[in-house]
């Protein structure tokens, strides 16, 4: 008996001993990382570009931003007090790694966005925000981004919109018809989820031929798999995401929900894909007016090679992406605004009749002649940009403003601060379409 009390004795010390060992060893650790991280951010080239007061230790500007109501609102107030850049660090990391630079003035934004685009690509952490794009154009990055840029840009040309008018009238047609019905029995609609149907049908017969149906109401396995992958952009899930190393790999709920979704979804695509090719075979695909084919028909200069189904699939995810959310929510602020503003929409019904005499099909070049109607779509994009903020990480050393901004740097460009400057628009937040007519 004395000897088992005199081992267990023993064995209690030991793994005290061991688990204090670890401890200490992993707090000197992060000590040592801590106080590196501190010195590295002092000596660091960003420490010349002016910051906002209030950053603290670990945490950053994660205080006054949450004192100012959020990212955006701290963005447009440091953009009236600090110079056409500064480096700030949003709290949701640790160290100079998290520092991001705010760029303000136009000429700046346009040498990150357009004379030396090439020296950045999309960060990391944006590709992490949508599941399933690959290496489409969205989640590319370098020479890669470059080449697809170059294959694709033909088919955004003016001569490919103006093939799909007819099936943004006709979709368009559509929900015009289940809203009559609806306002018989309610003078109220709830017009953003309808919206958003619509544009998945627009998008998903512009893209590649497929019907969703979804204005209609007739729910499908696909368009219950997309509407699911479009809903794990919640920010809850974007911040576990973002925060916990390969959360996206655990078998937690969110997850298992976008493989499930994702697996639906790409082989409704695949299956669309590999029909095209066996009519395009066929000399039978002609009669398909859409993004596929056109990427179907486009091959590398240099080594002859077209898409591969892969990447056909992550160009059509894209495309679905990047039309459906954005031109929803851009429609429903919209009609948000025109509901709060009756003689605004009288002067579109005006326009719309003196160009559009009743019977005549709405096309191409009768929607460039409402140059009141686009004016108010110009407007409604400025002040509710569906993207505020436009992320672009540095791929080398570079030099922007008189500052040397390191290699992997994050810039944001606040597109909604930008468009509520008072020194870029008079009286920014007043929604007048008048200014686009006066800018042409």
């Amino acid at each position: 008996m004395a000897l088992e009390t005199l081992f267990y004795s023993s064995y209690t010390r030991l793994i005290s001993a061991t688990w204090s060992s670890y401890f200490f060893a992993a707090f000197t650790a992060f000590v040592a990382w801590l106080v590196y991280k501190i010195v590295e951010e002092k000596l660091s080239p960003l420490a010349r570009i002016p910051t906002p007061e209030g950053r603290l230790p670990l945490i950053g500007h994660l205080f006054v931003v949450l004192k100012k109501g959020g990212l955006q609102h701290a963005l447009s107030d440091w953009r009236d007090k600090y110079g056409p850049m500064i480096a700030f660090n949003p709290g949701f990391g640790i160290g100079i790694g998290d520092c991001r630079i705010a760029v303000y003035d136009p000429n700046l934004i346009k040498q990150v966005m357009i004379t030396e685009s090439y020296k950045y690509d999309r960060p990391e952490f944006v590709k992490k925000m949508i599941p399933n794009v690959g290496n489409g154009l969205f989640g590319s990055s370098g020479k890669l981004h470059a080449k697809q840029r170059k294959l694709i840009n033909p088919a955004f040309s003016y001569t490919t919109l103006k093939c799909f008018v007819p099936t943004f009238v006709e979709n368009s047609a559509k929900l015009v018809k289940l809203w009559s019905k609806k306002i018989q029995t309610s003078p109220v609609l709830e017009v953003s989820e309808d919206i958003c149907h619509l544009t998945l049908d627009i998008i998903g017969k512009t893209s590649f031929s497929y019907d969703f149906n979804s204005t209609l109401g007739t729910e499908n396995e696909v368009t219950t798999a997309f509407n699911s992958l479009m809903s794990r952009g919640e920010f809850g899930y974007l911040v576990r995401k973002n925060v916990i190393p390969f959360y996206e790999y655990f078998p937690l709920p969110d997850n298992l929900a976008i493989k499930r979704s994702s697996q639906i979804v790409d082989g409704t695509v695949f299956k669309v894909i590999q029909e095209r090719r066996m009519l395009r075979r066929q000399g039978e695909a002609a009669d398909h007016k859409d993004l596929l084919n056109l990427l179907l028909d486009m091959y590398d200069e240099e080594t002859g090679k077209g898409f591969d189904d892969e990447e056909l699939r992550a160009q059509v995810f894209t495309f679905m992406l990047a039309g459906h959310e954005t031109t929803s929510t851009s429609l429903s602020w919209t009609l948000y605004e025109l509901a709060k503003r009756p003689e605004i929409q009288e002067k579109i019904r005006r326009e719309i009749k003196e160009v559009l005499p009743d019977g005549e099909e709405l096309t191409w070049n009768t929607l460039e002649k409402m140059q009141y109607l686009n004016s108010v779509a110009k407007e409604s994009l400025r002040l509710r940009s569906p993207a505020s903020l436009i992320g672009r990480e540095a791929n080398t050393t570079i030099q922007l403003g008189g500052y040397t901004v390191p290699k992997g740097t994050v810039l944001m460009v606040p597109v909604e601060a930008m468009h509520m400057s008072p020194k870029n628009w008079d009286n920014p937040t007043e929604f007048n379409p008048d200014r686009f007519m006066r800018n042409g």
